[in-house]
């Protein structure tokens, strides 16, 4: 390394190279050095992820509702110093419609082919399931829908599942009466979304009558 040094940043984990010169013996706490390192980088300790807007599809779309460990909560857009947090981690895999933002961008396409190419174990012809309404449409959710608490409140779409088609029982067809249309779906949406058979406290179906009050989700299908 000649005069050079390799340190790694205690907090973010990236390697720099400084000059020998310029490095000291650092003598408190493990404690005292991560809160330094943390507001070296302008970082804050996250404590957990509240919710999220934008398109999973494309993570630069996206921001987070994050609430700090001193109680402060803000909505974040997505980066690479949320993404590489613990809580976004834990916030990603319980919302599975979230789980590819876990890989970097290189790697999405190849994880998202290898689940989908499976054979569908989780959901068969007869099986109902209830749908986040952002999965037919994240722009008209976020910028033409006025729904009370969008953010909190989980707004559902009942999808019913009637045959197999294709190959291997790699896809299914399953009717949406919300739309009054027949969709065809593979094992990246069962992934996603096949695992939510019953209403739970927060959610919140979406039904024919809010049509009436919020036509622009009928644009979600056009």
């Amino acid at each position: 390394m000649g005069n050079h040094m390799e340190v790694r940043h205690i907090n973010m984990g990236f390697v720099t190279k400084f000059p020998v010169e310029w490095l000291s013996v650092f003598v408190k706490t493990r404690v005292e050095a991560l809160k330094l390192a943390m507001e070296d980088v302008d970082q804050f300790e996250v404590d957990e992820i509240l919710a999220w807007k934008g398109d999973p599809s494309l993570r630069t779309t996206m921001e987070f509702e994050v609430k700090f460990k001193d109680g402060d909560i803000v909505w974040k857009p997505w980066d690479l110093d949320l993404a590489s947090c613990q809580p976004f981690e834990e916030y990603c895999r319980q919302n599975k419609e979230l789980y590819l933002l876990l890989f970097t961008t290189d790697r999405v396409s190849g994880e998202a082919n290898a689940i989908s190419s499976r054979s569908i174990t989780d959901a068969k012809p007869g099986d109902q399931i209830f749908v986040d309404l952002r999965y037919f449409g994240t722009y008209v959710y976020d910028n033409l829908l006025d729904l009370p608490d969008k953010y909190h409140v989980k707004y559902v779409v009942r999808v019913i599942f009637t045959k197999w088609t294709g190959k291997s029982h790699k896809k299914l067809d399953a009717q949406v009466p919300l739309f009054g249309r027949i969709f065809e779906f593979n094992n990246l949406f069962i992934f996603y979304y096949g695992h939510q058979r019953v209403l739970q406290q927060g959610m919140v179906e979406v039904t024919a009558h809010f049509l009436d009050n919020y036509p622009d989700i009928s644009t979600m299908v056009v």
